[in-house]
């Protein structure tokens, strides 16, 4: 969710081709099999490296985060955050009780996540790097 958040529109790249989607655009990437330079810098992917042990910021959701991630976007956005129950419900419907439980556990974690927290409420002290 904070790779996608820290993307307003997908990140230029050296060849000069325009990508419609972040995905479109991760996916040309060459730490994805694709044929086109990295968005970010050397710098910047050794310290993802180094601080993550993924060479990427980008994040593959596994089968059960996808709907955890469906739901945190409603959660995250003051207009969406009402239809968030109704959300729950309908992605959840044909769950078994404890998957509902796990989709939740998985959504409170990411909620709870530091970097995500930074960018939903930087802190103007420090610009948008600082949580409040």
């Amino acid at each position: 969710m904070a790779f996608r958040l820290r993307f307003k529109e997908p990140p230029a790249a050296a060849s000069g081709k325009t990508y419609e989607t972040l995905d479109d655009r991760c996916w040309a990437c060459v730490i994805q099999g694709g044929t086109e330079n990295p968005c970010q810098s050397e710098a910047v992917l050794e310290e993802i490296e180094k601080n993550t042990g993924r060479p990427c910021p980008r994040v593959e959701l596994e089968a059960g985060g996808v709907d955890a991630f469906s739901l945190l976007g409603f959660l995250i956005h003051e207009d969406l955050k009402p239809l968030a129950p109704k959300m729950f419900d309908a992605i959840t419907h044909s769950m078994d009780p404890e998957e509902r439980a796990d989709t939740l556990r998985l959504v409170q974690s990411a909620m709870g996540e530091k970097k995500l927290l930074d960018i939903l409420h930087p802190d103007p002290k420090k610009g948008s790097e600082g949580r409040r």
